[in-house]
């Protein structure tokens, strides 16, 4: 998950009427339901941080209608997460995290905390939680960006609900290819910044409504979402990188085959158990 820990403009897509669903999603709501697109990565290096929190800003207000119902008053970046920030710093790419690697192309292609950070309501999303090195590419072939790609993402009108599909089986194939045979077997990480700065700072991976998929952590137990920004050097990039930290092995899933599902409780505040009514659910689908 954390790289730390180890070595445009978007608009409304469409609402969908009362009792409906996106035919893609399939989100169980009493209500309406907003298919909302998903926002390309863009490149935030060497960027002050005054200017990476309006872009911040700008996506998030891409959609009022749910911001509304989030959070009372104007919205602002959390302190917490993305106050470590530093300004004209380098920031992870995409494909110099899953290509090149630590070093000086580490920073080739968008930067790929912006899956997230340009996806403000993608409040949890997947990660392979580790740096990736291509052995014998040719450098005059493209690169490859190897990452799990999200399709969709809907959100009940009353937000009480939300499901992101993954075309998890196109990593799984790159992966095989070009790194690891068996990235079956090392699972994934949940990317949750996104939810936390919403003020959702518990999440739970219920293994009843989970499909094929569960959480590795023992015990079952609801895992506080503490990641944030900072600026670290194990990027291996003169200067050191902004990216996000730290380890959180309690955040790691497992997906078994597919097609799977993830189903995850999300809660403000500390949850008396896990029987305990969620402040919203957010599905991740995976096929």
């Amino acid at each position: 998950m954390t790289k730390e820990g180890k070595s445009q403009e978007a608009g409304l897509e469409g609402e969908v009427g009362p009792g409906q669903a996106s035919a893609e999603n399939d989100l169980p709501s009493g209500g309406g339901v907003i298919n909302l697109r998903i926002n390309p990565m863009i490149e935030l290096d060497f960027k002050s941080k005054k200017e990476i929190y309006e872009i911040r800003k700008s996506y998030v207000l891409q959609y009022p209608q749910l911001l509304n119902k989030l959070i009372e008053g104007e919205y602002s970046p959390s302190e917490a997460i993305f106050g470590a920030i530093e300004d004209n710093k380098a920031w992870y790419g995409i494909i110099g995290q899953s290509y090149y690697g630590p070093g000086d192309r580490l920073m080739d292609g968008p930067s790929e905390e912006t899956r997230f950070i340009a996806n403000p309501f993608l409040l949890v999303g997947l990660d392979s939680g580790v740096m990736l090195v291509v052995d014998g590419y040719d450098p005059h072939l493209p690169p490859i960006m190897i990452y799990p790609e999200p399709l969709s993402l809907v959100w009940s009108t009353d937000c009480s609900s939300a499901t992101v599909k993954y075309n998890l089986n196109s990593f799984w194939q790159k992966h095989h290819r070009y790194h690891d045979p068996d990235i079956e077997e090392r699972g994934l990480d949940l990317v949750g910044f996104n939810a936390r700065d919403f003020g959702f700072n518990y999440l739970y991976v219920d293994p009843q409504k989970s499909q094929n998929a569960f959480s590795m952590q023992a015990g079952y137990q609801p895992a506080m979402i503490r990641l944030y920004i900072h600026c670290g050097g194990n990027c291996g990039y003169a200067g050191c990188c902004n990216n996000m930290s730290p380890e959180q092995p309690e955040l790691r899933v497992k997906i078994n085959s597919l097609p799977a599902v993830l189903y995850l409780k999300l809660w403000r505040n500390a949850p008396t158990s896990i029987e305990q009514s969620p402040d919203m659910v957010f599905i991740i689908k995976m096929v």
